[in-house]
């Protein structure tokens, strides 16, 4: 009977231990891509908001651009959308050491300045970029950052905001807690 007894208790604590193990791991792996993810935005909101020497409206990679295997020659942000490299690399096109399994995705478009949840087709001068973060196909950490083209003013919690001294990052982790927003502003 005892014997019985002892057995219960083991298991029951070996699979309290498997569950902690578990659990660290997944937020080692969490605390991982929210790096990864802030890691790329820093490069990407380095990146003018457009091309200068483009027309303006235009997205994407210029022709000198494409191909080149790094991002080394990227000079603003739409020239990441659309990009994503499984395991993740850095600038110059080198994989990271220790992230076999995981993948980093960047999308990027215009939105409606009043309303950046919401986008739009044409050049609002206001861009929304967002990384997205995934190992073994789960997503771990979304980033989202706004980056504003010169001289447009927009309204942010009810103050006119010149769009090229915004610089709003929103991470919205998996377990949906409060978002935060540069310059204080908070959100959810």
């Amino acid at each position: 009977m005892s014997l019985v007894v002892v057995g219960v208790a083991l298991v029951a604590v070996l699979n309290t231990v498997g569950a902690a193990r578990m659990g660290l791991k997944r937020i080692g792996d969490r605390s991982r891509a929210v790096l990864l993810a802030q890691d790329l935005m820093t490069e990407i909101l380095q990146q003018a908001y457009e091309d200068p020497s483009l027309p303006v409206g235009s997205f994407g990679l210029e022709a000198d651009e494409v191909g080149t295997g790094t991002r080394a020659l990227w000079d603003d942000v739409d020239d990441y959308h659309g990009w994503q490299s499984a395991p993740p690399r850095d600038k110059s096109g080198n994989p990271l050491t220790g992230f076999e399994r995981w993948r980093r995705h960047v999308a990027v478009g215009w939105v409606q300045p009043a309303n950046p949840v919401s986008t739009t087709i044409g050049d609002s001068r206001v861009k929304r970029i967002t990384v997205t973060v995934s190992r073994d196909g789960v997503v771990l950490a979304v980033l989202q950052s706004l980056k504003g083209g010169a001289q447009t003013v927009t309204m942010l919690n009810g103050s006119p905001t010149l769009m090229t001294d915004l610089t709003a990052a929103v991470f919205t982790p998996v377990t949906g807690s409060t978002l935060k927003l540069a310059k204080g502003l908070t959100g959810r």
